[in-house]
């Protein structure tokens, strides 16, 4: 299961969403796109979902969409602004 991490503040303004890593200070932006997908991962926990979602919402192929949250995860996971939840 993924999650923001406590020490991480989000915020969503218009179609985008900012992270924060309180730890460090640093920001990383979401366009429209980041948004919808990591959104729709963190209700779900179902990666197939998040990607029909941004399929549906953009008219975009379904491979580039899946390599698209797969980029976002990786980036997001490294930065620390996302975890792995430990049952």
């Amino acid at each position: 299961m993924l999650k923001i991490p406590k020490t991480v503040l989000q915020s969503t303004v218009d179609d985008e969403m900012v992270l924060m890593d309180t730890l460090k200070g640093e920001y990383f932006g979401l366009n429209k796109t980041g948004t919808v997908l990591l959104t729709a991962l963190l209700e779900t926990q179902d990666a197939a979902a998040a990607i029909a979602k941004a399929v549906e919402l953009f008219d975009a192929p379904e491979e580039i969409i899946a390599g698209d949250l797969e980029v976002l995860i990786e980036t997001l996971l490294k930065r620390n602004l996302l975890e792995k939840e430990k049952k």
